[in-house]
């Protein structure tokens, strides 16, 4: 016996997946060459099964990969988290606000030190936006000396 792709002979080994040759391998007569296909190793075979739709279902050897399952783990990256200024808060509508502080809150129980700056810019921010704002709606005749 010996790998489908890279012909490895398992003289001392077992090959690390057997599928079953169901019309997978055939000849020019539609006829399968062999009863299984083995391969030598997990490269070999994603080679091998990577256009091949529902291939799992051809695996003879199931109880090697019992322990391990054949699926690769992906780990997605996080989307970074991106801190609004109080007039970007401002122009949100309240349900687009609720989603913002609500991502933040998520977003600062694994980035303390992160959430932590932010949020003591934010206070700063938010103390000179109401400095401005105070200033915009005051008059001269206000504060007038006499």
């Amino acid at each position: 016996m010996s790998c489908f792709l890279c012909n490895k002979n398992f003289v001392k080994n077992k090959p690390w997946l057997i599928l079953i040759n169901d019309s997978l391998y055939i000849d020019e007569d539609n006829q399968p060459i062999g009863e299984t296909i083995q391969f030598c190793s997990y490269l070999c075979s994603r080679k091998y099964t990577k256009g091949l739709p529902n291939w799992g279902n051809y695996i003879v050897n199931k109880v090697d990969f019992e322990p391990y399952y054949l699926c690769p783990i992906i780990k997605k990256p996080m989307k970074e988290f991106e801190y609004l200024t109080i007039q970007e808060i401002q122009s949100l509508t309240e349900e687009e606000k609720k989603e913002y502080y609500s991502e933040r809150e998520k977003f600062g129980l694994n980035n303390t030190d992160k959430d932590m700056i932010y949020r003591e810019l934010e206070k700063e921010d938010m103390t000179t936006y109401l400095i401005e704002l105070e200033g915009e709606y005051s008059s001269e005749s206000d504060y007038d000396d006499y």
